[in-house]
């Protein structure tokens, strides 16, 4: 397999930045989720059953099988018997069944460890009986081998239109997008003290005129000299 464009430089970046294997395997990396996505493609449904034919616990029947359906993996369907409360059973979802090609690989490589010994066949049953294979193939329909195949990281979409011209369709603004548009904005903290410098102070209330204070009476001594003289 060639790796080519940005992921050549294994140094330059960490593969869980961009590796969908790293992804897939937080899903369904563990031996207890593949044991348990086994039965749901066996036909198994219900919880106690998942976890009797998987051979594991409870407790991680529980823990696996929610983290599927988190992963949209597996579906919850209620069902009740007659005189028992509802409980839930688990279907494989589309993007559950995406994952049967994976499946049908795990067995064709357990059989080449297996040997000859109780082998397990995989046969399409609509009458033809021919034996089921996971092959690799482009879009176009062609076999792909490995030496064949390129591993390359795509530009994103935003890039790739850009790159190419395209425009973005934006939404139609509603009316209370347009009212807030239209809203004046409220002055800054800097027009504000702008504002203040440039408007006049008022001005000072005029101060109360002073009344008159009465002539206040020539003492006693003043008195006397003023008689002495008139005489």
């Amino acid at each position: 397999m060639t790796v080519s464009g940005r992921s050549a430089d294994r140094d330059a970046a960490s593969a869980a930045d961009w590796c969908p294997i790293e992804r897939a395997l937080k899903v369904i990396g563990t031996r207890s989720a593949l044991l348990l996505l086994r039965e749901a493609f066996w036909g198994a449904r219900r919880f106690e059953d998942l976890a009797r034919l998987a051979g594991i616990t409870e407790q991680i029947a529980a823990t696996r099988l929610r983290q599927l359906v988190d992963a949209g993996v597996l579906a919850k369907q209620p069902y009740k018997e007659p005189g028992k409360r509802t409980r839930y059973e688990y279907v494989l979802t589309a993007r559950g069944r995406q994952i049967f090609p994976v499946i049908v690989s795990l067995i064709e490589f357990g059989l080449l460890l297996q040997g000859d010994a109780n082998r397990l066949e995989l046969v399409h049953g609509d009458g033809c009986g021919g034996s089921v294979m996971s092959q690799v193939q482009c879009a176009e329909g062609h076999m792909v081998a490995l030496a064949q195949t390129e591993a390359r990281i795509s530009p994103t979409r935003s890039a790739t239109e850009k790159l190419h011209g395209a425009t973005v369709k934006r939404r139609p603004t509603t009316k209370r997008q347009t009212a807030k548009r239209q809203k004046p904005d409220k002055p800054t903290a800097s027009a504000k003290r702008a504002t203040t410098a440039t408007t006049p102070a008022p001005a000072k209330r005029a101060t109360t005129a002073k009344r008159p204070t009465a002539a206040k009476a020539p003492s006693r001594a003043k008195r006397a000299t003023t008689r002495a003289q008139s005489r």
